[in-house]
Formats: C-alpha cells, structure tokens, sequence
C-alpha cells in the first residue's frame, strides 16, 4: 500500500522544508478527523502541554532502555475529541515543533491511528519525517504540496540487508568505523552509482558493543535515480552490515 512523506530538508541539507501555520492545521484537522486515537512520546513530564494531554488520555506505557546512551520515556496514548484537536492546533504552528529540543518544549513525535489500531499518520521528528498512510481517506488537500513524496509500496521506510562483510580485523574507534564506511561505498555498484553522499551520524550502543553509521545518499541505477536513500552500517567486532533503506 502506498504512502506519502515529508522531510524538513532535502537529501543534503541544503533547503529547509516546513509545514506551518494553516498548512499544519489541515494536516491535523484531516488526521483528526480519521483517526481515533493519538500518541506522543514523553521524554520529561515537564513539557508544554503534558498536563493537558493527560485529560484526553486512556493509557501509557513507560520504557526504560537498557542502553545507557537512551532516556527512559512515556508513550502517552490519547483520545482524539474536538478539545484534544484545539490543543494540537493551538500548541504550536509547525509539526516539526512537536521536540523537546532546539528551542522547543514540547511532546515528541506525534502519531495518529485508526479505530482499528493501524496507523494513519507517523512522524520522527528529530529525523525530520513525518509520514501519512491513508487508505480510501481523501488527502488530496495536504499532499498538493509537491514536497510530499508519493510511495506506490512500503520499501520505504523499511530495512533491507543488502550484505555482510567479514573484515580481517576488529574495529575498535570511532574514527576507524568512519574510515571504513566510507570505503564500503565502493562496493555498492551492485546496487547503482553513488553520485553523492552525506555522512549523517555515528551511533554507538552498548547492548551490541559496536556501530551504527548512516549515509544519507542520492543514487543512481540503469534506469532510475534514486532521489533518497539511507545507507545504514552497522558494525561489530569484525562484522559488517550493510542495510539499505527508504530506496525509492
């Protein structure tokens, strides 16, 4: 099934993308109106808006990571009501304010869902994503936005592992695991040319004493350009990962 996505900035960073003001009202009139429930993520009970969530809420989970490097956080689970909508509608004019971050104080990473539980609307965003999935709901008047990218199936957004490599040695430093990334996109010409790329981040976590290194990448095959493609890397020990997602 199909969907459609935002991102705050183009592939490189260079153009900033936003959703505001009445755009941003729309966005959340139409999920409203086909949805039935809601969430956020709870990252400090502090937030703006915390206590007023709560009126509208009918359950929460709390989740305490093992990785150190993680928050422990709250899914606040909500009703969606006429009151509820005024609140998503007056809090903030952008949907990329919903962080407790840059300069904001607020719920993080809103998500909408049907009354059968699925979901209709997804957003990370410190990633800058936000995601609608309708089905027969009629989106038109949000999606005119030619920013919004149309999927025709569910590729993306979805990992897919593309190879392992076996390396001779063990990588032990940041800056060797960056090094040898960066060599690995040689090796992708089974795929398709790079003809550039971003390095986005390196993440180290615990619970598997190693790597993540993510490339946000424009590619090119025989017959398609691949406008956005996130090349994620994960090593351990001397094991190398390679994933591909969101290929277009």
């Amino acid at each position: 099934m199909g969907y459609y996505r935002f991102y705050d900035t183009d592939p490189y960073g260079n153009e900033e993308y936003d959703i505001a003001g009445e755009q941003y009202r729309e966005l959340i009139r139409v999920c409203c109106e086909h949805s039935k429930y809601m969430s956020f993520i709870i990252y400090d009970k502090r937030v703006s808006g915390y206590d007023e969530l709560c009126k509208y809420k009918i359950e929460s989970i709390e989740y305490t990571p093992e990785d150190k490097y993680s928050r422990k956080y709250e899914i606040l689970y909500c009703s969606i009501c006429k009151g509820l909508q005024n609140f998503l509608m007056n809090n903030v004019d952008s949907v990329f304010e919903w962080i407790l971050g840059r300069g904001f104080s607020n719920p993080e990473d809103p998500m909408f869902f049907r009354e059968d539980g699925t979901i209709f609307f997804s957003s990370s965003i410190h990633d800058g994503i936000i995601t609608l999935r309708p089905r027969e709901e009629n989106v038109s008047n949000i999606v005119c936005n030619p920013l919004w990218i149309c999927s025709n199936n569910d590729i993306r957004g979805n990992k897919m592992l593309y190879k392992t490599v076996v390396l001779p040695y063990s990588v032990s430093s940041d800056s060797k695991a960056i090094e040898l990334s960066e060599s690995i996109m040689d090796d992708l010409k089974q795929i398709g040319k790079v003809i550039e790329y971003k390095f986005f981040g390196l993440f180290k976590y615990k619970q598997y004493k190693g790597y993540d290194l993510e490339f946000h990448c424009k590619m090119s095959s025989e017959y398609y350009v691949f406008e956005y493609v996130i090349l994620n890397i994960r090593i351990t020990d001397n094991k190398c990962n390679i994933f591909i997602e969101s290929a277009e």
